[in-house]
Order: C-alpha cells, then sequence, then structure tokens
C-alpha cells in the first residue's frame, strides 16, 4: 500500500478513522457487511455518505455454520431492516446526509425528467441558499457536457463524457467554495457534438457502435446541496 500510494502521491492510512476525518465526502464502496460501522462512524464525524448498492443487509453471525441458503428470509429481513434503522437514526443525529448509489437511468421519473429538460431548452434551474451545489448522475456513451451557470455567471463546463465512457457508470461533481448566501443555479445541457472517439484514444478505446454515441444527454439523478433549497 505504502508503495502504491508513494508512486501516485497520494496519502497511506493507518485506519479508517484517520481517512474518515481527512474527508469531506465518503463514497462507501466496501463489501456490504461493512457498510453499516462505516456510514455510521462518517455520520457521526458530520460527513455526508454515498453508499453504493446494496444499501446493507444481513450477511450472517460470522459463525462457520452459517449459510445464506437456508437461513430463515423473514429473520433476514428483519436484521436488515434493523440495520437501516440504525444508519437512519445516525443521520438523524448528524449534520451528514446518506446518499444512495443507485442505477436510477431507466426510472420513469428520471426519464421523465431528461423529456422536460429537452423540452424546455435543456435547462434546469436551482434556488438554494448555501455553500456548495453538485450533481449525482451517470456518465455513459450517450452523455454530453452541460454548463453550469451561477448567479447569472458561467462557473464551469463539466463533460459527462470521459475516456472510460465505453459503459454507464454513476458519477458525481460538486462545485464548491461559494459563498454561504442565495445562490440561482442553471445547469444547462450542451448538446452540441463534440470528438467522443479522441477521448476514449487515450485508453486505446473505440466506438464499437457509433450509435451509442451519437447523444449528448445528461442523466441526472440528485441534486447535491451543501445549504437548503429556497425560493426566489
Amino acid at each position: 500500500m505504502e508503495e502504491y500510494t508513494r508512486l501516485r502521491n497520494l496519502k497511506a492510512y493507518n485506519n479508517l478513522d484517520e481517512l474518515i476525518t481527512d474527508c469531506d465526502l465518503i463514497h462507501v464502496c466496501t463489501p456490504p457487511v461493512t457498510h453499516e460501522p462505516i456510514v455510521i462512524t462518517a455520520l457521526q464525524k458530520a460527513k455526508n455518505v454515498i453508499i453504493e448498492k446494496p444499501f446493507t443487509g444481513y450477511f450472517g453471525d460470522g459463525s462457520d455454520e452459517f449459510n445464506g441458503d437456508y437461513f430463515s428470509r423473514e429473520k433476514g429481513f428483519e436484521h436488515t431492516n434493523a440495520s437501516i434503522k440504525r444508519m437512519l437514526d445516525a443521520e438523524k443525529k448528524s449534520e451528514g446526509s446518506i446518499m444512495y448509489a443507485e442505477y436510477w437511468v431507466y426510472a420513469p421519473a428520471i426519464q421523465k425528467e431528461r423529456e422536460i429538460l429537452e423540452k424546455t431548452g435543456e435547462t434546469l434551474t436551482i434556488h438554494f441558499k448555501g455553500k456548495a451545489i453538485g450533481a449525482y448522475d451517470v456518465m455513459g456513451p450517450d452523455a454530453g457536457r452541460i454548463v453550469v451557470e451561477i448567479d447569472g455567471i458561467v462557473k464551469d463546463t463539466i463533460s459527462r463524457f470521459d475516456e472510460y465512457c465505453t459503459y454507464r457508470r454513476m458519477n458525481y461533481f460538486v462545485i464548491d467554495n461559494l459563498e454561504n448566501k442565495d445562490h440561482t443555479v442553471v445547469f444547462r445541457v450542451f448538446s452540441d457534438p463534440f470528438d467522443k472517439e479522441v477521448i476514449l484514444s487515450k485508453r486505446g478505446e473505440i466506438m464499437k457502435n457509433p450509435l451509442d454515441f451519437k447523444e449528448n444527454y445528461w442523466y441526472v439523478g440528485k441534486i447535491l446541496i451543501d445549504g437548503e433549497i429556497s425560493s426566489k
């Protein structure tokens, strides 16, 4: 681990508690059996947490005799609900929030949101009071770029397509260090074509089916805010 981090100019941690302390946001991608203790520890430190699926579950009592194929589904469900409750109770006591990383790109609500964006000039406007905003979304072959305008000024152009986009994957971005006040943020889908083939070539990838890469959509699942939604 030390050799790996040294070559990449990263910091190696001796324990999870130290790592969580140094982070602003925790993305839990560990085996599901570890989700609950990591999430609760992070929330106790007022950290925001993204949890990969499955959210949690019941994975046995640690004994060699446990076999999930024969364990009571009803009891497993009870244990799982209890785990969920402990995590949500920890969230209620924390300044941090839980965000669930599920693949919602084909969910009816997300498809409807995409339809509305396309019919209304491809913009999404958010009014909020706080110091950071971002989005939890999906990158992939048919993803494009978005322009982020904050309080009438173009803040950034963010690409949701990179050299790994031969498949769809969940991702997020955050624009932080904003003044802690009321903001109006406009996300604008930039539908003009760009050279995806050149981007893929960075990893030696090619467009096996060019039609899969034709569109330039933004598959947004959740808006992330460090603050609170406000009315204009």
